[in-house]
């Protein structure tokens, strides 16, 4: 005997790109949304084992695939209004921990991804070289 399901969508006024907008500039203004997002898929490394730098920056690169998708969307997909957004949150708190440890590894991380984004954007062979940049 086949079960039906019915399920009872609730109705909300916010249309669907307006509404993630609206929750990505709420997640971009928080430093700790922002922090467990560059850092997912990263595995504590042994801090009292000696690695050389090498090693050390490849053990570091742990979960980057996350990382560079996430970084992709904010450069090419996302408004320039989110991605001010993103920059005002982390230029704040780069001027409050200059000095910590912590932050210059996340730091580390999102600047190796936009590199990594930005050398695959110019070498690649299927990626337009003059896009418009998009608007809000």
């Amino acid at each position: 005997m086949p079960y039906i399901l019915v399920v009872r969508m609730p109705e909300y006024d916010l249309d669907p790109p307006r509404f993630a907008q609206k929750a990505l500039d709420l997640l971009f203004s928080r430093w700790d949304v922002m922090e467990s997002m560059i850092m997912i898929g990263v595995s504590e490394v042994d801090r009292v084992s000696r690695l050389s730098e090498g090693q050390f920056h490849l053990f570091s690169q742990d979960g980057v695939t996350f990382l560079d998708r996430f970084m992709y969307y904010l450069l090419v997909k996302l408004p320039i209004e989110l991605l001010d957004g993103f920059l005002k949150t982390l230029a704040a708190k780069l001027v409050k921990k200059v000095n910590d440890a912590d932050f210059k590894l996340v730091l580390d991380r999102l600047v190796r991804s936009a590199v990594r984004i930005f050398a695959l954007l110019n070498v690649s062979p299927y990626y337009p070289h003059n896009p418009t940049r998009r608007t809000a």
